[in-house]
């Protein structure tokens, strides 16, 4: 019992705090809960976990072997800095082409999470270095992965629910958050998120060459 509580505990709070920061996942999240309300936001959010556990389980099943395949690891912290410059790029020339009005237009607020979710390779490093480092420390019991990753949907769903409602919180309050927060106040966000990430990458792959 307490075993599976430790290992739900560990979940929920890795994917809690992963979720919290801004990303676009948030972002549409957000835009679907202003225009359409709680019950899509909760189809959106549903949508968004069903991959992220899938993602999970595959991850945990095979973080030893996907660790052995240093180039590929390597290519997806690339393709995460990457990822967020180009976000930040749209967002900066285009502000509304990456919004929810126009997604849910062709596909339900569920359909939209999950193919949301499923292109967010930001998530594979992510939950690939966390399995394998507490597969490695012991703190996760394989028996009982099924309760590690119910708590991880839990704190995912929840995270995202938390800065969801807090950006519609500062949207409501400082109209100049509102104003900026597609056409500079994320740009800005996503530009620095992208640059640290390729300054981590630098300092891993080539600082040693030095």
């Amino acid at each position: 019992m307490i075993t599976s509580l430790k290992n739900t505990a560990l979940g929920l709070v890795l994917s809690y705090l992963g979720s919290l920061p801004m990303g676009y996942l948030n972002l549409v999240g957000y835009q679907v809960y202003q225009k359409s309300g709680w019950e899509s936001m909760a189809q959106y959010l549903f949508g968004v976990v069903v991959v992220e556990l899938g993602i999970i389980y595959v991850t945990f099943r095979f973080a030893q072997k996907l660790i052995t395949y240093r180039k590929l690891h390597r290519a997806l912290e690339a393709l995460s800095a990457v990822f967020m410059v180009v976000l930040a790029v749209v967002f900066f020339t285009q502000p509304q082409t990456l919004t929810a009005v126009d997604f849910q237009q062709h596909a339900t607020p569920l359909l939209l999470g999950i193919l949301l979710s499923g292109v967010n390779i930001i998530q594979l490093p992510f939950w690939t270095g966390w399995n394998l480092w507490l597969l490695q420390k012991e703190y996760l019991v394989r028996k009982r992965v099924v309760f590690y990753i119910v708590g991880a949907g839990i704190g995912t769903f929840l995270g995202m629910l938390t800065l969801i409602l807090a950006l519609d919180f500062f949207a409501s309050q400082f109209l100049t958050f509102s104003r900026y927060l597609f056409t500079l106040i994320l740009p800005l966000f996503f530009f620095a998120m992208g640059s640290y990430q390729g300054i981590a990458y630098w300092r891993k792959y080539h600082s040693t060459t030095v």
